[in-house]
């Protein structure tokens, strides 16, 4: 996310906003709170902010394919990584 916005993509608003989010996320997991909400809360919260990043990466293959910066087999190579991702967040959430 961090090398998005350095690149100065389209949507910098959100992946500054996401950038936020999870240094949020990882301050409070490092202050070691005990309560058992808020550790679920921050569960789910880290799995949303996965599911947005991952479409984030979507969504910038496919510029990048658009605009000529990668080909169609470079594209389909990148979505299968993030098919894998995908899969990954599906068995830690379950």
């Amino acid at each position: 996310l961090n090398v998005l916005l350095a690149e100065g993509e389209r949507d910098m608003e959100m992946v500054s906003s996401l950038i936020l989010q999870y240094e949020r996320m990882l301050l409070g997991l490092t202050r070691n709170e005990r309560d058992a909400d808020t550790r679920k809360d921050f569960g789910t919260a880290m799995q949303e902010l996965a599911r947005v990043g991952i479409q984030l990466e979507r969504d910038n293959i496919q510029s990048m394919f658009e605009t000529g910066r990668i080909s169609r087999q470079g594209m389909k190579e990148m979505k299968r990584d993030i098919l894998f991702m995908e899969h990954d967040l599906r068995e830690e959430t379950s």
